[in-house]
């Protein structure tokens, strides 16, 4: 179970919870049209405004004033996943 162990390094703990939350939220990546492939391989949204990234926060959300985190330089580590 990959909580039970973490990988020995730090950016290898960064990827691990990385992945954990991508599985158990929805994260949106404010990026490039270009980078979305990437984005996508890391399991992660790609939103290309902010307005879209905030209009998809509060249908996920259902709220008048969802709860945000925005990350201005993110994680600066997403795992890469091979197709399949």
């Amino acid at each position: 179970h990959p909580r039970s162990r973490p990988p020995p390094t730090r950016p290898g703990w960064v990827a691990l919870r990385q992945t954990e939350y991508c599985r158990d939220y929805q994260v949106l990546l404010l990026t490039r049209p270009e980078n979305a492939d990437y984005a996508r391989q890391a399991r992660v949204t790609p939103v290309f405004s902010m307005d879209e990234a905030l209009k998809l926060a509060y249908e996920k959300c259902g709220l008048d004033r969802p709860r945000v985190t925005v990350m201005p330089y993110g994680a600066n580590t997403f795992p890469h996943y091979p197709e399949g």
